[in-house]
């Protein structure tokens, strides 16, 4: 399993809010969209979204999740 530096798990999940803050926009916008051109490519952005994230999580979650583990102890503490 590969080791990441502090500030690299960081960035990873600097990555992940931001593109979980945007799929958030994205879904509460859709709503109120009536035009059907524009809802579908706000469908199928939410769907790419949601997987590119999904993926995100599987690969790093456990190496990132460890890291940020030991940061709250640290900065808690």
């Amino acid at each position: 399993m590969k080791t990441l530096a502090w500030h690299e798990t960081l960035e990873l999940h600097e990555i992940l809010a931001a593109t979980t803050y945007y799929l958030f926009k994205l879904k509460s916008h859709s709503k109120q969209i009536t035009d059907k051109e524009l809802k579908e490519l706000y469908i199928t952005s939410i769907e790419k979204i949601r997987k590119s994230n999904s993926r995100f999580i599987k690969k790093i979650g456990r190496i990132a999740y460890v890291h940020v583990l030991v940061l709250i102890k640290i900065f808690i503490i």
